[in-house]
């Protein structure tokens, strides 16, 4: 677990936290909110996250709702002074090469912060890399992911592989993409970059401002709609 980055998606949720004051059972914006909210502190903690998943159960109950939200939002509370106690405050987040020392860790915990959709952009994606910590961790989610067409003939085989049953995987390819990002459920975006050296090359992982993401992400989503299926 990256503590860091996981701490940057703690601050991302209570920045979206929508008015509970609004809340219906129906509401897809808060079911969304809550299970993004079990996810993280599942990765957290596991324990804590059992109080959630209770919580979220009886949250339809309006005489008992203000009650289980106040242990939805002490749960998180703890669990952000904890991680911030390890690793520092939200201005003492940093993001960039020098401080990435295990990308395939941070990648893990950033893919696992989601309660129901990953969308990835990528020129060239090392699609086994995306894979492997969410089938590991029987973590269902559906993923969509958008690559360079060039791309397609590897897509192909890596898919006769997917387990389809924890990974709900959507795949297209389109011209002419550039950016590799990674946009967790509906709260952030993600950046992966590289650094080039003689030695090796080392990948990291910064957060998109949040005005840039939802212009990237919009952007993404219109090619998305025009993109190439890849066939399953």
């Amino acid at each position: 677990m990256n503590k860091k980055i996981l701490l940057h998606q703690f601050y991302a949720l209570m920045k979206n936290m929508p008015d509970f004051s609004t809340y219906t059972p129906e509401s897809q914006l808060h079911e969304q909110w809550m299970g993004s909210a079990y996810a993280m502190v599942y990765q957290w903690k596991p324990l804590p996250a059992i109080s959630i998943a209770d919580s979220i159960e009886f949250m339809p109950l309006q005489s008992e709702r203000n009650k289980h939200l106040e242990r939805i939002l002490h749960a998180l509370s703890h669990a952000i002074a904890d991680l911030q106690a390890a690793v520092g405050s939200d201005k003492e987040l940093i993001f960039n090469a020098d401080s990435t020392d295990n990308f395939a860790d941070s990648l893990s915990t950033l893919l696992l912060t989601s309660h129901e959709n990953i969308f990835v952009i990528s020129p060239d994606l090392n699609i086994e890399a995306f894979l492997s910590p969410l089938i590991e961790a029987n973590h269902k989610v559906r993923l969509r992911v958008l690559l360079e067409s060039a791309s397609k003939e590897r897509l192909l085989k890596v898919n006769e592989t997917i387990d389809t049953e924890i990974i709900k995987i959507d795949m297209r390819v389109a011209e002419d993409i550039q950016d590799q990002l990674i946009f967790v459920d509906e709260f952030n975006g993600w950046e992966c970059k590289q650094t080039q050296s003689e030695v090796n090359n080392q990948s990291y992982l910064i957060p998109v401002d949040t005005s840039l993401a939802i212009y990237q992400r919009r952007q993404y989503e219109e090619l998305w709609n025009d993109a190439t299926p890849v066939k399953q």
